[in-house]
């Protein structure tokens, strides 16, 4: 069994499953969060799979520290800071 494959396989996989996940309707961008914590999984998973429990345990923290944040931002108000935010178009959508 050769490791490369596998994680080659992986990032494949999760990668279709997080492209799923990203949706923008007009100038409103969503799931970017949702895509990026099984992106993060997957790579917790990987890691735990490959023997590698420090680094994994470091990133699983960074990572709850970020979703965590997250919803911080939220909740105050910074939305901007947040996932959901609405994306800046310098041109204005026309009718044709």
């Amino acid at each position: 069994m050769d490791p490369a494959r596998i994680a080659a396989q992986i990032v494949t996989g999760v990668g279709f499953i997080g492209g799923g996940l990203i949706f923008k309707d007009k100038n409103h961008l969503s799931g970017l969060t949702t895509a990026a914590s099984i992106w993060l999984t997957a790579g917790l998973g990987t890691g735990i799979g490959a023997g590698m429990y420090f680094t994994v345990s470091i990133a699983g923290i960074l990572g709850f520290i970020a979703l965590w944040l997250n919803l911080i931002f939220k909740k105050i108000g910074l939305d901007h800071l947040a996932e959901d935010h609405h994306a800046h178009d310098d041109n204005h959508e026309t009718n044709h």
